[in-house]
C-alpha cells in the first residue's frame, strides 16, 4: 500500500526527532503527544544513533500524568518543568536507574490553540556530569577534598560528587539516597542555609 499524507508527516516528525536527540546529546526522549494523551511521536534512535524500540509508548495514555495536563493549562511562551524523576519509559529502554528532568510545552496553531503537547525527557547524567566537572575545576584550584551535593527544592540529595569518600571522580548513585536523603530535616547546616537562601 501507499503511505497516507498522515503518515509521511509522522515519519518526517520522526526523523526531525531522531536528528534532534543526535545533536544534543542529552536527551533518552523526545515525545510529541495530542491534547488527549495518545502519542504522536517519538524518537526510535538513541543519542549515539543507534535503533530503540519505542513502539511501546503508543500504548500508553499521557494524559494521566499530570504534566500533561499542567502543559495543556500552560500560557504562551511557558514550559512546565518536573523535578528529578524516575522515568519507567526510559529505564525499560536504556536498562538504566531512568533518572530524568522532563520539560514540556504546547504546541499551537495559527488560531493560538494547542495541538499537540511536546515532551523532552533528558537524562539526569547531563546535570551529574557538571557536577564532575565543577569538582575537577576546584581540584585543579588545590581542593582535591571538595565534595559537592546537589538538593531538590525540600533539601532531598539528587546527586553527589565526593571523590574522596568514594575514591572515583564520578558521581555515585546510591537510589537508596536519592530524593530519600533529606539533609535539611538532618540538620546540616548547610542544606538548612540553602533553602533558606542563606549562603
Amino acid at each position: 500500500g501507499t503511505a497516507t499524507e498522515g503518515e509521511v508527516h509522522v515519519d518526517q516528525i520522526v526523523q526531525s526527532m531522531n536528528a534532534y536527540v543526535d545533536a544534543y546529546d542529552c536527551y533518552y526522549l523526545t515525545l510529541l503527544i495530542d491534547p488527549h494523551g495518545k502519542l504522536i511521536a517519538a524518537n526510535t534512535r538513541n543519542s549515539a544513533g543507534n535503533a530503540i524500540d519505542t513502539q511501546f509508548l503508543h500504548e500508553t495514555n499521557w494524559a494521566d500524568y499530570d504534566w500533561h495536563a499542567e502543559t495543556l493549562r500552560c500560557q504562551p511562551g511557558k514550559i512546565v518543568i518536573e523535578d528529578l524523576y524516575v522515568d519507567e519509559a526510559a529505564q525499560r529502554l536504556y536498562g538504566d536507574e531512568g533518572l530524568a528532568l522532563g520539560f514540556s510545552m504546547p504546541l499551537r496553531n495559527a488560531q493560538g490553540d494547542i495541538v499537540a503537547v511536546w515532551k523532552n525527557v533528558i537524562n539526569f547524567e547531563q546535570v551529574e556530569n557538571q557536577l564532575v566537572s565543577a569538582y575537577s575545576e576546584l581540584k585543579s584550584q588545590g581542593n582535591p577534598s571538595a565534595e559537592i551535593t546537589l538538593l531538590d527544592p525540600t533539601g532531598n540529595v539528587i546527586a553527589d560528587c565526593d571523590p574522596q569518600r568514594t575514591g572515583q571522580e564520578s558521581v555515585q548513585r546510591d537510589m537508596a539516597v536519592i530524593g530519600k536523603l533529606n539533609l535539611a530535616d538532618q540538620g546540616v547546616a548547610a542544606a538548612v542555609n540553602a533553602l533558606t537562601g542563606e549562603p
